[in-house]
């Protein structure tokens, strides 16, 4: 992904609207699919950094392509995700389909308080 790139499809000096942020990933990651982010790989990497205790259940917030709660998964944690691209979560269910996906702002979350570890 190049920083370029995605300056020259963003609007210059001006704050996005949500509907035109939610637009715009939903146009990357269709016209990307599963390349849109890093790839699988890099998050088996990131877990073993962390050294996270199985069973435990995350929350990816931004989830996109799905790729770290997969990684997540081989780990035997217990995986949510959410995005606000709709794109991207078609893919992240394929990616993931043992992990719970949904359509979300990181602003709101609709989970009991204390639900991730």
């Amino acid at each position: 992904m190049s920083g370029r790139r995605v300056a020259t499809m963003c609007p210059k000096k001006r704050i996005l609207k949500e509907n035109e942020i939610k637009e715009w990933y939903d146009q990357w990651h269709s016209a990307r699919g599963r390349d849109a982010w890093r790839p699988y790989e890099a998050y088996l990497i990131f877990l073993d950094y962390l050294s996270v205790e199985r069973r435990k259940k995350i929350l990816d917030v931004g989830c996109g392509t799905g790729y770290f709660l997969k990684a997540a998964n081989r780990n035997r944690l217990v995986t949510y995700g959410i995005d606000v691209s709709k794109e991207g979560i078609k893919i992240a269910k394929t990616v993931s389909p043992s992990s719970f996906i949904s359509i979300s702002k990181g602003e709101i979350l609709n989970f009991v308080y204390n639900t991730f570890d």
